[in-house]
């Protein structure tokens, strides 16, 4: 699932605007689209996690009481129009304590597998478009982050604004990993240094190459080895690093 990290100490007021709103819609739909197959904001999760369900791209969840705020924006109109046998049962679990909407989307599931006519409801209520508009303005914040982020960065490569792509690499990056964890232009410059450029992308797809299977994400690692190796342009390379 998508782990979007909202906490009061990722919320910077000072941060500049997204330059283009759809920016903020094509990033998650990027970034949901590494981890859910269809449309991300259409996502739904069941019990897995001891969350409940988990709606969205955001996977917003039962659980920790954040998908409930986003349903009750969304309205109640808009969920009775795209769940016509659980949309008032849905109401009340929006509405209610947080042990209470547990129990109840509990009961529409087996093992925690959401039963196949709740699952194609959440679905479309988590797509529909009044539900969309919220999952996106629910991003505002570590979008403004990541486009911040990625200003500084472009600055510091003496690129002025960043590009499009350059502005989704920082959200993925803040979505899944938090940042980068205090990595810096000058310590990329430094490794690919120790290489030459034109053996620093390289030195990064062998090192991909070779996780062990005892190491997590190996799979990963060894299929972004091939899918990157002598294919990173000049532009990119100090991204990739």
């Amino acid at each position: 699932t998508v782990s979007f990290q909202t906490s009061a100490a990722n919320q910077h007021p000072g941060n500049p605007a997204v330059p283009e709103p759809r920016w903020i819609e094509d990033a998650l739909r990027v970034t949901g689209g590494f981890e859910t197959a269809g449309d991300p904001f259409a996502a739904v999760a069941g019990d897995f996690d001891g969350q409940g369900i988990s709606l969205g791209v955001l996977q917003r969840n039962i659980g920790q009481g954040s998908l409930q705020p986003l349903a009750r924006a969304a309205g109640e109109a808009a969920m009775a129009a795209a769940m016509p046998v659980y949309g008032p049962a849905f109401w009340r679990v929006a509405t209610a304590t947080i042990p209470e909407a547990l129990a109840a989307v509990r009961g529409w599931q087996t093992n925690g597998r959401l039963d196949d006519e709740a699952a194609i409801e959440l679905a479309a209520f988590a797509g529909s478009p009044e539900m969309r508009r919220k999952q996106i303005a629910a991003a505002g914040h570590i979008a403004e982050r990541a486009y911040g982020e990625a200003l500084l960065w472009a600055r510091a490569r003496a690129h002025g604004e960043p590009s499009r792509m350059e502005f989704f690499w920082f959200f993925d990056l803040l979505v899944q990993n938090g940042g980068l964890k205090g990595v810096r232009l000058a310590d990329v410059r430094a490794f690919a240094g120790q290489w030459g450029e034109a053996r620093a992308g390289e030195a990064v797809c062998d090192w991909l190459a070779a996780r062990r299977e005892d190491q997590f994400g190996y799979r990963d690692c060894r299929r972004n080895a091939e899918l990157w190796r002598d294919r990173v342009g000049a532009d990119h390379l100090d991204l990739f690093v």
